[in-house]
């Protein structure tokens, strides 16, 4: 589990209006409602995909800085 430090949690509970504590123990649709209160008005979530942000897998494999089983297997058959 993560820890933020005091004077952050303190900066947090400046922006938010709300102690730390509180806004941890949310869940999902406690803060939508929090958010959309603070802001007056909905959210709304698009529907539309931003093709940047989809994942393309592990950036280490395409770096062969990790190396599949498929690697490790071929390794050890030449070394038979």
């Amino acid at each position: 589990m993560y820890k933020i430090s005091n004077s952050s949690q303190e900066i947090l509970e400046k922006m938010l209006g709300k102690r730390y504590k509180d806004i941890v123990n949310m869940d999902c649709d406690e803060e939508i409602s929090y958010i959309q209160k603070r802001n007056n008005r909905k959210l709304i979530f698009s529907g539309k995909v931003d093709k940047r942000k989809i994942g393309r897998g592990n950036p280490l494999l395409s770096r062969r800085r990790i190396k599949t089983m498929d690697k490790v297997n071929e390794e050890l058959a030449r070394i038979k």
